[in-house]
């Protein structure tokens, strides 16, 4: 068995998963929105108002804060995706390195 299939097949499969993290995360953009003002509304109950809200690392007091924090996680969640999917494409140019290597 040649090493060239199995490394493209993982390649293929990073390249799938980074995508699919990319589109997943476009996707849930309106539902991100949705949450935004519901924690925003939550956040100006006279009861909450006391508190010390933190969310993704950053102290939340008002709307803009809240749509920070969401931002936040969304762009940790879009940097993971472009790192996969940029492994997956190295691991498919190393690929196409082997197969020309090999092939005689």
């Amino acid at each position: 068995m040649t090493i060239g299939p199995v490394v493209g097949l993982l390649g293929d499969a990073l390249t799938f998963s980074g995508g699919l993290l990319l589109a997943w995360d476009a996707v849930q953009k309106e539902n991100e929105f949705d949450r935004v003002k519901r924690v925003a509304r939550a956040l100006q109950s006279p009861s909450m108002a006391r508190l010390h809200v933190e969310l993704e690392g950053i102290v939340v007091s008002d709307e803009k804060d809240v749509e920070r924090a969401f931002i936040r996680r969304s762009a940790h969640k879009a940097a993971w995706g472009c790192r996969i999917l940029a492994a997956g494409f190295f691991v498919l140019i190393v690929t196409r390195i082997l197969d020309v290597f090999t092939s005689k």
